[in-house]
């Protein structure tokens, strides 16, 4: 029993013992954990201390900012208004129907829901407010009757819950002074939800509305003054064009009579044009058809009888050779044979050529017939093919053997209704601007086609001459312009052609380049 008692007794003595250690370590760590706790707090409130300093500094900065800038501002609280407003409960996709839902009576009712908190200096001499409690006060009375109807933009932006909005409107001074000025208002962070702290800005333009009526005044003196000057001149008009048609109808006789005049001219020239003309073509066709007729039956003689002289040749060199020796044989096949081939075939080359050469002065003078002939009054068809032809063999010693012509023509390209002598003119003028360009050899591609959606004829030629530079291509058809050397050409060719193809209600251009 001693024993058992002793043993309990030691158990309590640990048991006390470990519960001492735990509360003496409990003590220490709680004194452990106030100790920094402590030092943190303290830490915590130098923090606190420093940055309620730096936020009043920057609270005061702000203030002087405020208060010496030169701007006119006034801080708002507009927090009432915006409840004022949202129990109206106008949706936002119905915005139309602000200004028919706010009336002026209710527009200003809501002035009394907008409470000033502060006020700058510059808002104060410009509103006239004595303190800023007199404008805290009397801030209302800056409003009139006609900033009322732009006083809806404030409902618009509350209503939309913008951050920034910008207008212009008419305020009072508080002596009534009229002010017209632009408004700036921006909400400041942490308020958008309840608008309780808007920076509203004012801008005075009241002498820039004065100038504006000023500048609309002198312009309408000077409307005026246009109006008065425009009548004067609308009645100087009236008598210039008064004598503008005495002028006119004098002009027209005169017209008439240069016309008939000119008519007068043209027949005389046109007359010892075709007399001279026309006789020379007459002696020139007198005198070359017969001779060339004189050649062309002897041409076409000898070459008959030159065909005959050959078959009987043959038929006595069949017989000669069949009776005679075989070296003698021998010998005319060798010498003789060949020649008498070559000098055949050179017989007729000769008399082709003879024929040719009829054949082209045939030509050239049926082409100067047909450009000496005295064109009729009205238009006549003629064919485009033919009177290129025409042109080509009046040409021809200016380009053969040194440039080829190739001609393509539409199957159905239809005969041209005009001038033939004016027509004819165009085709010699374009060929020989053609030819000149082609300083060596070269070629000519002229074509005609048919157009039957519009009922048009195109000519189109084409060398491949030196080209025509681009900066020159706008003056080619005027007059006495050209790029030959003195001597070489007028001018004129182009300038006549562009006229004669007007005057056939046609047209031409030009596409070139260098080279």
């Amino acid at each position: 029993e001693k024993e058992s008692i002793i043993l309990k007794q030691q158990r309590r003595f640990f048991i006390m013992l470990i519960a001492l250690v735990g509360i003496s370590f409990t003590l220490v760590f709680a004194f452990w954990a106030y100790s920094i706790k402590r030092k943190l707090n303290i830490k915590l409130e130098k923090q606190v201390e420093i940055r309620t300093n730096e936020l009043n500094i920057s609270r005061q900065h702000y203030q002087r900012l405020f208060e010496n800038s030169p701007v006119a501002m006034l801080e708002l609280d507009l927090s009432l208004l915006l409840n004022y407003v949202t129990s109206i409960g106008i949706p936002l996709d119905t915005m139309y129907e602000v200004d028919r839902s706010f009336s002026i009576a209710k527009v200003r009712e809501g002035l009394k829901y907008i409470q000033v908190v502060n006020v700058n200096n510059a808002a104060l001499k410009l509103l006239g407010f004595e303190s800023k409690d007199d404008a805290i006060e009397n801030y209302i009375r800056t409003y009139s009757e006609e900033s009322l109807e732009t006083f809806r933009e404030i409902y618009k932006a509350l209503i939309e819950r913008r951050q920034f909005s910008e207008y212009e409107s008419i305020r009072n001074t508080k002596e009534g002074r009229k002010l017209f000025v632009v408004l700036k208002w921006i909400v400041l962070p942490g308020y958008s939800h309840d608008y309780s702290r808007v920076l509203l800005s004012i801008t005075d333009i009241t002498k820039l509305k004065e100038y504006e009526k000023e500048l609309t005044q002198h312009r309408d003196h000077l409307e005026e003054i246009v109006q008065e000057r425009t009548q004067q001149i609308i009645q100087l008009n009236k008598m210039l064009q008064e004598s503008n048609e005495e002028l006119l109808l004098k002009t027209e006789e005169l017209e008439q009579t240069i016309h008939l005049l000119e008519d007068a001219q043209k027949q005389l020239v046109q007359q010892e044009k075709m007399a001279s003309l026309g006789m020379l073509t007459a002696g020139i066709a007198h005198e070359i058809n017969n001779p060339i007729n004189f050649i062309s039956g002897s041409q076409q003689a000898i070459e008959s009888l030159l065909d005959e002289l050959w078959n009987s040749l043959n038929i006595y060199r069949e017989k000669a050779l069949k009776h005679s020796p075989k070296n003698i044989t021998y010998e005319l096949e060798t010498n003789n044979s060949i020649q008498v081939e070559e000098l055949y075939s050179s017989i007729k080359l000769m008399l082709r050529n003879i024929e040719i050469g009829i054949e082209r002065t045939t030509g050239i003078i049926r082409s100067l017939k047909a450009f000496v002939r005295s064109d009729s009054k009205e238009y006549v068809p003629v064919s485009i093919p033919e009177t290129i032809a025409d042109v080509l063999n009046m040409l021809r010693g200016n380009y053969k053997d040194r440039i080829e012509i190739i001609q393509h023509y539409d199957q159905d390209l239809p005969k041209v209704k005009c001038y033939p002598n004016q027509l004819h003119q165009v085709v010699m003028n374009l060929l020989a601007n053609a030819i000149d360009a082609i300083p060596g050899e070269g070629k000519i591609y002229i074509s005609g086609q048919y157009s039957s959606s519009d009922n048009n004829v195109t000519i189109r030629i084409k060398d491949t001459g030196t080209g025509i530079p681009s900066d020159i291509q706008e003056k080619i058809f005027d007059p006495f312009f050209t790029t030959k050397d003195a001597g070489k050409g007028t001018g004129l060719g182009l300038y006549i052609t562009y006229n004669i193809i007007k005057s056939l209600n046609g047209d031409i251009k030009v596409n070139s380049a260098p080279n």
